[in-house]
């Protein structure tokens, strides 16, 4: 699981590979507190007030007061948990070695157990509106108000996992071909070039925004006509603050990416075109098209990138086919300055002639 809240002005809880990090303008560092974070976090989430809940592989769970650094509450299971999915005060989990869902809530009570469902699962999904399992070919789903899980069943491919896309009535899926959103009785497959997904978020303000996350840190930003506007590389996490789209660097550092706002995407990354501005002698085969592939990718960097042009096109006269059209216009000019003195003697001839006679 990728998953990313964000706290307060500038403070971030990131979880990945079952470790969750602590992440403010002074660095990132696993988050110790009460016990090790390291490779054993299932799931975790903020609550309304600021208090962050954890959910553990050995069956912890516990309620942290963040800005006061203390325990609220922590309960243990003692038991093995392979997977888990926080809503409010309950835990959706999968039990370890047997695979079969379980309701808990952060008071050290089982709500609920699922006999029902007989097949082993190993994903699960719990928003405030559906909780939904999984394992290879089979899609369980049970709504709020309904007592009964309703059943699907695909031949055409093998479910991966299961993630929050930021809405209460859908989720998402992955296979091993691409990534799919289930919505009320059907799931679409996203986008085609949607694979190897690790986190697929709608904006909580404008619902047909998405910000794409695959595996090898390619983070892809649009709507759902026009498909991305907005491409970054090097991104490790994503996270929504309302209309404001935050990314993660490889080294944990968080930064803006962009902004919605009355049904418009805005590029808010940085301004500052590191590697172009000096020394601008192009010597190198490609160096203009990556300029201009940047102004096509960033038009928000269309500013800086005009300042950055006018010293590349004077740096232009190093490149062959500016040269060759210099030689060529420079052997014009000579080849008219002399046609010019041909035609002046030839005038002098024809003056002293015509005086002569």
């Amino acid at each position: 699981m990728r998953k990313s809240e964000k706290l307060g002005s500038y403070k971030f809880f990131h979880l990945t590979d079952n470790s969750l990090y602590y992440e403010t303008l002074e660095g990132s560092n696993i988050y110790n507190f009460p016990f090790e974070m390291k490779e054993n976090v299932l799931d975790f989430s903020i609550s309304d007030n600021g208090h962050l809940k954890v959910f553990t592989k050995d069956g912890q769970a516990v309620v942290i007061n963040v800005k006061k650094n203390s325990i609220v509450s922590n309960v243990n299971f003692s038991q093995k948990f392979y997977n888990a999915s926080i809503c409010k005060d309950e835990i959706l989990a999968i039990k370890d070695q047997v695979f079969a869902p379980v309701l808990l809530n952060f008071d050290g009570k089982v709500m609920e157990t699922y006999t029902d469902i007989s097949k082993k699962v190993r994903f699960c999904i719990f928003t405030t509106q559906l909780q939904a399992v999984a394992d290879s070919s089979l899609l369980y789903i049970k709504k709020v108000g309904n007592d009964e899980w309703k059943r699907y069943k695909y031949r055409e491919f093998y479910i991966t996992n299961l993630f929050n896309v930021n809405r209460n009535t859908e989720f998402g899926l992955t296979t091993p071909h691409n990534t799919r959103i289930f919505r009320k009785h059907f799931q679409s497959v996203f986008r085609s070039w949607a694979q190897n997904t690790v986190c697929l978020l709608q904006c909580p303000c404008r619902k047909h925004f998405y910000a794409h996350l695959d595996a090898d840190g390619l983070l892809r930003v649009g709507d759902n006509e026009g498909e991305y506007s907005i491409q970054e590389n090097q991104v490790s996490g994503i996270c929504w603050d309302m209309g404001m789209l935050w990314a993660r660097s490889k080294d944990g550092k968080w930064s803006k990416v962009a902004l919605t706002h009355e049904d418009q995407i805005f590029d808010l990354r940085a301004t500052h075109l590191n590697g172009l501005e000096a020394p601008l002698a192009i010597k190198d085969n490609g160096k203009v098209i990556d300029i201009l592939e940047t102004l096509i990718e960033r038009p928000a960097l269309s500013q800086e990138i005009m300042r950055v042009l006018p010293p590349i096109a004077q740096q232009l006269k190093n490149g062959i086919i500016v040269r060759e059209a210099q030689k060529s216009l420079e052997t014009y000019i000579n080849k008219y300055q002399m046609i010019e003195e041909v035609i002046g003697q030839i005038g002098m001839i024809v003056d002293g002639y015509s005086e002569s006679h």
